[in-house]
């Protein structure tokens, strides 16, 4: 259904994330790669949660992975408000080009 996938478990991080609680939300994290084992999981819902920690670098990787898995959520990219804070990273910019959103 539209919360399968490990969508509920991304907003969860997401959450954790922002009210601080850094090791909950690397927790879920852990439990979205662990899912990704045995269904697949948008590698997008983890760069969230780490875009939300504060860690591009990370957040880059995964959004990396999500475009090989052929993420349908990328093609927000450039629009995605939760993205802002990369744009001035040059992996987004390398992103963007490949997805030719640019």
């Amino acid at each position: 259904g539209a919360w399968g996938g490990g969508m509920r478990e991304m907003i969860l991080g997401h959450i954790y994330a922002l009210m601080g609680n850094t090791a909950e939300a690397k927790n879920v994290i852990d439990e979205l790669k662990v899912l990704s084992r045995r269904s697949y999981v948008s590698a997008a819902y983890i760069a969230n949660i780490y875009l939300a920690l504060g860690n591009k670098e990370l957040a880059l990787d995964w959004l990396e992975k999500a475009y090989h898995q052929r993420a349908a959520s990328l093609v927000y990219l450039k629009v995605n408000p939760h993205y802002d804070a990369l744009h001035a990273e040059c992996g987004y910019q390398a992103l963007v080009h490949k997805i030719r959103l640019d």
